[in-house]
């Protein structure tokens, strides 16, 4: 089964199995391609002294969110502008804990008895210590398995993910001018480290067309055809100002 959106959970049965440990891996992979990551994770109660929230925070992760059943916690970086904060909205959201969600899930494990729980949603991977492998392989058939020791893998398991969350964050549109011919060879190039996903059309701010509320993302010749209209039509009118260095407009179609 594909991942289909930008978001993944990191579960175990219990404190102290590796979540945390594995998730800032995740991340710190994420942050040395340049990709925005949101982290949210699961709290009993809102600690503002809690060191693992604060330990995603230190290894790049844009936004951290802790939830628990009372309050929602938010860390969130100094945006230097309204367009940097929007930029890390659309992330990469790796979530630690919610068990029950209907999220893609990583199961992480220790011993035999964390491997014995219930959670929703179906499992990307199992990472697990070295003499659990042929017993995850048999829990979880058709789901990859590795080794909390295996770099190699995880850095594979990474990549996988990573570039799944991607194609879902990516508008998909193929217009080209990020370079490539398709958003997926974009992708591929984000992950390997070779290009960066801001020179996405998505994150260009100089055109923004939103309808109902959500953003359309615009190939270069629409947005070009878009800016000519607009403005060869304002300068038939009187009392525009000759430099047009900013333009809105809203519609409200009550039809």
């Amino acid at each position: 089964m594909m991942l289909i959106m930008n978001a993944f959970a990191i579960i175990g049965k219990r404190r102290g199995v590796g979540k945390t440990e594995l998730g800032l891996k995740i991340v710190r992979y994420l942050k040395d391609r340049n990709i925005p990551v949101v982290v949210i994770k699961h709290a009993h109660k809102i600690d503002l002294d809690d060191k693992d929230s604060f330990k995603y925070f230190d290894v790049g992760a844009d936004n951290v969110i802790t939830v628990s059943s009372d309050f929602t916690l938010t860390i969130s970086k100094p945006a230097r502008s309204i367009e940097d904060f929007s930029r890390s909205i659309d992330s990469v959201v790796v979530i630690e804990g919610f068990k029950t969600s209907n999220l893609p899930k990583i199961i992480v494990a220790r011993n035999l008895d964390d491997l014995n729980f219930r959670f929703n949603g179906y499992v990307i991977a199992a990472v697990v210590s070295e003499d659990l492998i042929d017993k995850a392989r048999e829990i979880f058939p058709g789901s990859n398995v590795l080794s909390f020791n295996d770099l190699n893998a995880l850095s594979r398991l990474f990549r996988d993910v990573t570039l799944k969350a991607l194609i879902s964050i990516l508008p998909n549109i193929d217009c080209r001018i990020c370079g490539y011919s398709t958003c997926l060879d974009f992708a591929k190039n984000i992950v390997d480290g070779v290009d960066d996903i801001y020179k996405c059309v998505k994150y260009h701010d100089d055109i923004i067309v939103k309808v109902n509320g959500l953003r359309l993302n615009l190939g270069k010749f629409p947005r070009e055809i878009l800016k000519n209209i607009l403005i060869a039509y304002l300068k038939t009118l009187k009392g525009i100002p000759e430099k047009l260095n900013e333009i809105e407009v809203y519609i409200k179609n009550k039809q």
